[in-house]
């Protein structure tokens, strides 16, 4: 019984590791770039991957980028081919392929003959000596020289194509490029405001001004020609009974009566009313 338990066991570890391995190169085929040379700038790696799924999905083109140090001899066509027939046996046969071999100084792309009905091998030989050779080759610049071939493919598939892909900054700065400028969102009033308080710091207040400057004219024209009121005619009679008319020598002064009707007489003759 133990044997039997012990059979079944060992069966299913044999299984999940078969399996583990199956997911696992899978998973590696699928990379879009394996930089075995070590040469790739960490942010170019990630860029090329998320680029290449954008090339998958608008073009059903994804490519594949692998560096290597040295080949002992062996053709870089060949090695590029060998590593096209490894894609499509991962299930990717759509692949582009670029290979650099770093200490040889040598570089290779291929791809599907399927493929070549989009975008020809020749075309794309063609695209790595106008883009890629020169900081390749020159200027051992390999971040460079990659952007700058990754664009040019973009560019070339837009214009047979027709659909486009998104700016691309990041590859645009690593090929020495100046990146697109981006539209920047259109300002909106915030929810519940009006949009003339963008224009006015204060428009409340600018309104309570107004609303008073209107019922001070109003004020005066209405008062216009009618000279002092009743009123201020009797108070200026009783401020006139308080500084005078207080008792003088014994003497019994005038009373506020006296200075409001007092007043009140002058005014008419000085034009203070009307």
């Amino acid at each position: 019984m133990m044997k039997r338990l012990m059979s079944i066991a060992l069966a299913l570890f044999l299984l999940c590791g078969i399996t583990l391995s199956a997911g696992a190169s899978s998973t590696a085929f699928n990379k879009a770039v394996d930089d075995l040379a070590e040469v790739l700038h960490p942010d170019l790696v990630k860029e090329i991957s998320d680029f290449s799924g954008l090339l998958k999905q608008t073009y059903n083109m994804p490519v594949y980028i692998i560096t290597k140090d040295f080949l002992g001899g062996k053709d870089v066509y060949a090695f590029a081919r060998d590593t096209l027939a490894n894609q499509a046996a991962s299930g990717r046969p759509e692949v582009l392929v670029l290979a650099l071999i770093i200490g040889e100084e040598r570089y290779a792309a291929t791809m599907a003959e399927s493929q070549q009905d989009a975008l020809s091998l020749d075309k794309v030989e063609g695209i790595l000596n106008d883009t890629f050779r020169t900081p390749y080759l020159k200027d051992r610049d390999y971040n460079r020289a990659l952007a700058a071939f990754l664009l040019e493919l973009a560019d070339t598939l837009e214009a047979r194509t027709g659909r486009s892909l998104p700016p691309q900054n990041l590859l645009r700065g690593f090929a020495g490029l100046t990146p697109v400028s981006l539209p920047s969102a259109t300002a909106k009033p915030n929810p519940g405001t009006s949009w003339l308080d963008s224009i006015f710091e204060d428009s409340q207040r600018a309104e309570e001004t107004a609303t008073r400057y209107e019922e001070d004219a109003q004020a005066a024209r209405e008062n216009k020609g009618k000279g002092i009121s009743l009123f201020q005619i009797a108070l200026i009679g009783f401020i006139l009974y308080k500084i005078f008319g207080k008792k003088r020598n014994g003497r019994k002064g005038c009373g506020p009566l006296g200075w409001i009707f007092g007043t009140w007489g002058l005014s008419r003759f000085f034009g203070w009313r009307k």
